[in-house]
């Protein structure tokens, strides 16, 4: 099971009105372009450069390095 299937079961105002299988596939589509966009979001965070400022040195560009690295990780545990 999916997680949008997941989240489609808990919704209550989903009922059997004649509409459920129309209802279902624009919030499944809704579902699949909102991830889309938190995809891309974490990629351009994931390759943002963290070493290109004059202003870090060597130990800053790793700190700076893990830092965007655990936060492309929770990311990516809490939205996808």
């Amino acid at each position: 099971m999916t997680k949008f299937d997941k989240w489609w079961k808990q919704q209550s105002y989903v009922t059997d009105d004649g509409c459920y299988q129309e209802k279902y596939i624009a919030a499944q589509d809704a579902w699949n372009e909102q991830e889309e966009r938190i995809r891309e979001v974490i990629d351009r965070l994931e390759n943002y450069p963290t070493c290109m400022s004059c202003y870090l040195n060597m130990d800053e560009s790793i700190a700076a390095t893990r830092l965007k690295d655990r936060f492309v990780e929770i990311l990516r545990e809490e939205l996808l």
